[in-house]
């Protein structure tokens, strides 16, 4: 998500409130018709036709009175295209999310259908945070969760039982057996397990690999939140430990601020680049004109930093969780130098949404929501590397197909996908292979969905920018 910035303040100032209609639903009866409240109807309309990318869909006169909900008029012009933009009234609680702060059991989980029983459904442990309930309650990456509160999971039940604030977890642990990923042995029930809101720290693990003559950095990253200190640390810490190659797992990485972003893309591209341009946002005709009017940059550069690393290829492990900003930072560094993939297809989310809340109301709705906390999680942009390229619409598409074993921790170098990046850092990869088309290893179950940080649906967070 990028942060609304002066210069969006500045076109929300010039462009919104400047429809014909106004007196029609004017302030003075706080928008309302026939005794219902039209104020969030209005607001959806005004600021998907000003802001959003396709806003040749939007018309400039729309009677809201046919719509029961605000939500229905943002459907009356949403594009074909748009997987990402959402009308929600909690804009406090995601934007707390935005910045890793929300409620959680630690978490972070991919389902599939049950190897054993196709009618049931298990629950792959691919992370535990740090200090969460999960890891206090000895759940590990590895762990198969089967079923919760004693109920057996399945594709009906699932999302109802994980979401609740509290629950016991059976479940046993992965084996590989002949390099086929088992999980049919002793059953544990875990202690009874209370979410909590925790803030969790983006970095989530920093560590240097001597192996032969390299000296190889990792670096997990969550999520790309506000916090440039966590990430300049991280960066000058690899930096410090003078490594020769890095490798960036983005497996659990879902987005999140453009400003964090071109900071660390900055420390990775190659040096001499400082000034270039690292992504475009191709943006509606309307916001266009009015950053060249104003003399607007409508493109990021990469900044001198104090810290950079003195590469010249990156490894980026990915899976199907990863997204947006992440997909941005390979796009936009692409461009540049070597970025070799190696994982499951990103998301393909390749958007620039900002989160525009109805602050200039006062009051509250018909069901008693303050209109502040109304808000439209909009594609304003689409974002494009130096080239021109708008190269992950449908994801991108790994160099080396790897699917997670769950096997090994994260950072072990044992562990599948990093074992790979180190083969290929030490012994060389051959271009004849590269780009082949995705041969599934070890994980043959049917793949059902993900379940971790809250997503953007029913007015939860699923992605950002």
């Amino acid at each position: 998500m990028k942060k609304i910035t002066t210069y969006i303040l500045l076109i929300a100032a010039v462009c919104v409130g400047c429809h014909k209609d106004d007196d029609f639903y004017s302030n003075d009866n706080r928008n309302r018709y026939n005794g219902k409240d039209y104020t969030v109807h209005k607001f959806v309309w005004k600021i998907c036709y000003d802001f959003y990318y396709w806003n040749e869909n939007v018309p400039q006169y729309l009677d809201i009175t046919r719509f029961n909900t605000p939500y229905e008029v943002f459907e009356r012009f949403r594009h074909q295209d748009d997987r990402f933009s959402v009308v929600l009234n909690n804009y406090s609680e995601v934007n707390r999310l935005f910045n890793n702060e929300y409620l959680t059991d630690g978490l972070d989980l991919e389902l599939y259908r049950d190897k054993y029983n196709h009618d049931n459904l298990v629950a792959m442990v691919k992370y535990v945070y740090d200090n969460s309930p999960a890891a206090e309650s000895g759940i590990t990456r590895g762990c198969v969760i089967k079923a919760v509160d004693g109920t057996t999971l399945t594709k009906s039940n699932y999302s109802n039982l994980l979401n609740q604030n509290g629950y016991t977890l059976t479940y046993t642990k992965i084996q590989l057996v002949d390099n086929t990923l088992e999980y049919n042995g002793e059953e544990f029930t875990s202690p009874y397990i209370t979410k909590r809101e925790m803030n969790i720290n983006s970095v989530l693990q920093v560590s240097t690999h001597q192996v032969g003559s390299h000296n190889i950095g990792y670096f997990l990253y969550d999520s790309f939140d506000d916090d440039t200190i966590s990430v300049k640390n991280a960066i000058k810490e690899l930096a410090d430990q003078q490594i020769t190659d890095l490798v960036i797992d983005l497996r659990l990485n879902g987005g999140g601020y453009v400003t964090t972003l071109d900071c660390l893309a900055s420390m990775l591209v190659p040096r001499g680049n400082e000034g270039n341009v690292f992504l475009y946002d191709d943006m509606n005709k309307t916001l266009t004109n009015y950053y060249k009017k104003e003399n607007l940059p409508t493109f990021s550069t990469f900044s001198k930093q104090d810290t950079h690393l003195n590469i010249d290829k990156l490894y980026v492990l990915t899976s199907k969780n990863t997204a947006s900003a992440s997909e941005e930072l390979i796009s936009g560094l692409s461009a540049y130098m070597d970025v070799t993939i190696i994982g499951d297809t990103t998301y393909g989310k390749f958007t620039s949404n900002l989160l525009l809340n109805d602050e200039d109301d006062q009051g509250t709705d018909d069901d008693g929501i303050d209109y502040s906390e109304w808000a439209v999680y909009l594609v304003v942009a689409c974002c494009k590397n130096s080239k021109g390229e708008m190269n992950f619409k449908n994801g991108f598409v790994p160099d080396y197909y790897l699917k997670d074993s769950y096997a090994e921790p994260l950072g072990n170098e044992n562990e599948e996908l990093f074992a790979k990046a180190i083969s290929l850092i030490t012994n060389g990869e051959q271009s004849v292979i590269a780009k082949r088309k995705p041969k599934p290893r070890r994980i043959d179950l049917d793949h059902i969905g993900s379940k971790g940080k809250p997503g953007i649906i029913n007015n939860l967070i699923i992605n950002y920018r």
